[in-house]
């Protein structure tokens, strides 16, 4: 009976162990947890702009294409089951048409504008995403906006660009608008759904993504593109996208912003073109100025300040 007694014992010490070796991630605050994928985002989204100068000149909105084909074709599995939840669905497709938008606005932009300037222009969801916040009923703190501002002048000492204005600055002003929307609509769907629909969301949202930018591809190109160009195509940067900066970016989004307000993220995004001027730096022997450290230095700052003082309240963010 004494042998059982201790062997029993044992054996429940044993697999409580167990369930707290399987859970030691939940010891981690959700907010923290929250961050830690946000930078982690940030830094595979910072190589983008490397990845995509060596493709070349391949034309955009082919590239955009097959990049978001490749993507959704890995959560196809999960889109056949997503596709019997009808909320998932109606938020995955409204989040796509965002998502599909904002690219092939960028793609557009960028037959015309510099990529440096393009970046910039980008980081205008650090303003948007506190707006729309705003507008449906969501206090956003003075600091927050305060870091915002920071931010876009720091970017713009970073991604400064002596070419004229063009066009194409204009499209990447809309797509930096449409990317503030899909982040703000992600942080609803993703809060409202809950953390088992993670997978499921993103599956709706790659297959309408991809659905979309195929088209735009086709209608674009009006049956110019032919086969025998597919041996062209550079696939390792188009898995690299796909798979990487597109799958594991948007499903780190996704559950980030379960935990982390949208206005807070767009502030944290403002890293990325810090990100790929380093990357740039050190792949490609591009060199930052001492205006462009100037601001790395107050995106940083502004990026540090949102993340230790700038957490939104659970009444805050449920106000929306």
């Amino acid at each position: 009976d004494w042998s059982s007694d201790v062997c029993g014992k044992l054996s429940c010490a044993k697999v409580e162990e167990e369930s707290n070796a399987g859970s030691w991630i939940d010891l981690i605050p959700s907010r923290l947890r929250g961050l830690i994928m946000l930078n982690v985002l940030v830094l595979l989204c910072g190589t983008n702009w490397v990845v995509v100068k060596e493709a070349g000149e391949w034309d955009p909105y082919v590239f955009c294409s097959l990049r978001f084909i490749v993507a959704a074709l890995f959560f196809a599995p999960v889109f056949l089951r997503a596709a019997r939840n009808a909320e998932v669905v109606k938020g995955g497709i409204e989040i796509g048409i965002y998502t599909a938008t904002g690219y092939l606005l960028q793609a557009e932009g960028l037959l015309t504008t510099d990529a440096s300037r393009a970046s910039f222009l980008s980081t205008f969801t650090v303003l948007v995403v506190p707006f729309l916040a705003g507008l449906s009923g969501r206090g956003v703190k003075p600091i927050t906006w305060a870091s915002a501002f920071a931010a876009l002048v720091g970017v713009g000492l970073l991604e400064q660009s002596g070419s004229a204005p063009s066009i194409g600055d204009l499209w990447s002003a809309v797509s930096a608008m449409f990317f503030g929307v899909q982040m703000f609509r992600t942080e609803h769907y993703a809060r409202t759904l809950g953390k088992d629909s993670g997978f499921d969301l993103m599956g709706v949202i790659l297959a309408t993504t991809a659905v979309i930018t195929t088209g735009a591809a086709l209608a674009t190109h009006s049956g110019s593109f032919q086969m025998d160009q597919l041996g062209s195509v550079p696939w390792g940067q188009v898995f690299y996208c796909g798979l990487l900066t597109t799958d594991v970016v948007l499903l780190m989004e996704v559950f980030a912003l379960q935990d982390v307000s949208s206005v807070e993220a767009s502030i944290i995004y403002t890293l990325e073109p810090v990100v790929g001027a380093c990357f740039a730096c050190l792949l490609l022997n591009e060199r930052i100025g001492g205006l462009g450290i100037l601001g790395a230095c107050i995106i940083l700052t502004s990026c540090m300040v949102t993340q230790l003082l700038g957490a939104e309240s659970e009444t805050e963010v449920k106000a929306e």
